[in-house]
């Protein structure tokens, strides 16, 4: 954490590991960061089956899925990849269905609009930056008809598309995002619709897992569009 920034605001976009200052800034701010979450998100929700510290707690512990990797056709089990974050998909689909309430519990109205409103200029350095990147986008917003990258933006929450994407049935303002383990979120606030796409699998990227939750997608949007 010596080097905070690899440029200015506003002047360029790479994808890193930029969440991990979200969490020193709250610990910096509230002086336990897992306190403040159980308290300010985890109690207000209910949400019994998430805990940053699961090894502490045996009912969400002995419940977790076993975390495996894709080896040839086999999955085989590594243990020591069980996350510190543990959380049902019960309790993950509870904290987004919030998120697109009218009235949500966890932020105000003007937090929850920096969630779905990209932050970067149409003419900006960070857009430029931002969407040729598609390898790093697509196994969560899919393509577009063309096959060039989609008209993506990004926000505080994270990938915003910003167009329909007939191809993939993803529509316009969906904000999403993947990561570890081949877990895949995403929610319009508009349709007021959330959903999860989840495994234990690692490393995130994989190609069945990704084929999976795009198809996901694709079948749940056209469903309830």
């Amino acid at each position: 954490f010596s080097i905070p920034l690899v440029f200015e605001p506003g002047e360029g976009f790479s994808y890193c590991y930029s969440i991990h200052w979200t969490q020193l800034l709250v610990a910096r701010l509230t002086g336990d960061f897992v306190k403040y979450v159980h308290g300010n998100v985890f109690s207000p929700l209910q949400m019994a089956s998430s805990s940053y510290r699961p090894r502490d707690i045996p009912e969400i512990w002995d419940r977790r899925l076993r975390m495996v990797e894709r080896k040839g056709n086999k999955l085989v089990h590594i243990e020591e990849a069980s996350p510190r974050l543990a959380c049902s998909m019960l309790d993950m689909g509870t904290i987004l269905g919030d998120l697109i309430l009218p009235s949500p519990r966890l932020l105000r109205e003007e937090h929850i609009d920096l969630l779905f409103a990209g932050q970067f200029a149409p003419s900006s350095q960070a857009l430029r930056d931002l969407r040729p990147l598609d390898g790093n986008y697509a196994f969560c917003a899919g393509k577009t008809d063309s096959g060039g990258p989609p008209s993506v933006n990004w926000s505080a929450g994270g990938l915003v598309v910003e167009e329909e994407l007939a191809l993939c049935g993803i529509p316009k303002g969906l904000v999403v995002w993947k990561g570890m383990p081949n877990i895949l979120w995403a929610m319009n606030r508009v349709k007021g619709l959330a959903m999860v796409f989840a495994t234990q699998l690692i490393p995130v990227g994989d190609n069945v897992a990704n084929e999976l939750d795009l198809a996901f997608m694709r079948d749940a949007w056209n469903v309830f569009r």
